[in-house]
């Protein structure tokens, strides 16, 4: 059986609810959607101890098709938050790409969706430390550094107001990478065409 990597999951997803949108025999006409979010991103690190918020963002576009399913692949930055600790600097980055199949709770308000996420993300983490006051030549102060990059499952949920095209969006977004749990809460906006 080959291996499931990242491009495979988001092909496959994509695929399937393309499907859904052609197939299904009460389907809407399948709507597309492209969007930016920007929030509060906590990349936690493991490896050095790290656990710091910071100004995230991420890029997306998605379909729609059918009423309860969906998907949407990202681009996500998580920022690059920093810290001293005893005169020891420490700094970390994560950012990468997702693929989400997304489900939307059935209920009765028109112009408001509940949806949860479920997929994988391929992420990479960067992150060192070194000590603060060694001079600007930098040679001999690193003490710790890293960089890794994995797949690894990721999950989330949201909620999001439509008006015809436009819909804003509130939404969760969580992810194991580089020993940590890194996550983000997101406001974004999206506009949908086809």
């Amino acid at each position: 059986m080959p291996k499931l990597t990242f491009k495979r999951f988001a092909t496959m997803t994509l695929a399937m609810t393309a499907l859904g949108a052609f197939s299904a025999a009460n389907a809407q006409e399948a709507l597309l959607y492209a969007g930016g979010a920007v929030g509060l991103a906590n990349t936690d690190v493991g490896q050095i101890v790290f656990n710091q918020n910071a100004l995230g963002w991420k890029a997306f576009v998605g379909t729609h098709p059918i009423s309860l399913l969906g998907a949407e692949v990202s681009y996500l930055n998580l920022g690059s938050p920093n810290r001293t600790i005893q005169g020891i600097k420490q700094s970390a980055s994560t950012k990468g790409m997702s693929a989400f199949g997304m489900i939307y709770v059935p209920q009765p308000l028109p112009l408001v969706d509940f949806y949860g996420k479920l997929g994988l993300a391929r992420l990479q983490a960067d992150a060192n430390a070194y000590e603060a006051n060694c001079g600007s030549s930098g040679s001999g102060c690193s003490l710790f550094s890293f960089s890794t990059k994995n797949t690894t499952m990721a999950y989330g949920f949201g909620a999001q107001a439509h008006w015809g095209a436009i819909a804003a969006r509130l939404e969760y977004e969580h992810f194991h990478t580089a020993g940590g749990l890194p996550s983000m809460w997101t406001a974004g906006l999206s506009y949908g065409f086809l």
